[in-house]
């Protein structure tokens, strides 16, 4: 395992509040690390296929952020496998940045996709 001086902050407490406000902010975690990371994950990937440390670290990250998402929707653990599993790969940095990067949305607009996205998944209106 990998150690570092300080602790990833993917993982932020969650508000309470009704299912879709916590899918908001979520989102918003997501979109708030992403932006910050998006250099170094963009970059490590092309390496990732050749260093153990960054193939370990792109490995925590995608554990510590779906342990996040069953966090902050823990009403997900009694549904439909399937339906995590689509909104782990939706909230993954790898969508954030096909919308970011090959989509060319600006923020706001990779957030309203989001949004759209996990709330399909969610079922909510």
């Amino acid at each position: 395992m990998v150690r570092r001086s300080q602790p990833r902050r993917a993982c932020e407490p969650t508000p309470a509040g009704s299912l879709a406000a916590r899918a908001h902010a979520l989102i918003e975690r997501r979109a708030r690390l992403f932006e910050q990371i998006a250099p170094y994950k963009r970059g490590g990937g092309v390496l990732r296929w050749t260093s153990r440390f960054i193939a370990a670290n792109h490995v925590e990250l995608a554990s510590e952020l779906r342990a996040d998402l069953l966090r902050a929707l823990p009403e997900l653990g009694d549904g439909a496998p399937e339906r995590i599993e689509a909104l782990d790969a939706a909230l993954s940095f790898e969508f954030w940045d096909r919308l970011r990067t090959d989509q060319r949305l600006g923020r706001e607009r990779a957030v309203a996709a989001l949004e759209r996205v996990v709330r399909s998944l969610l079922e909510l209106k």
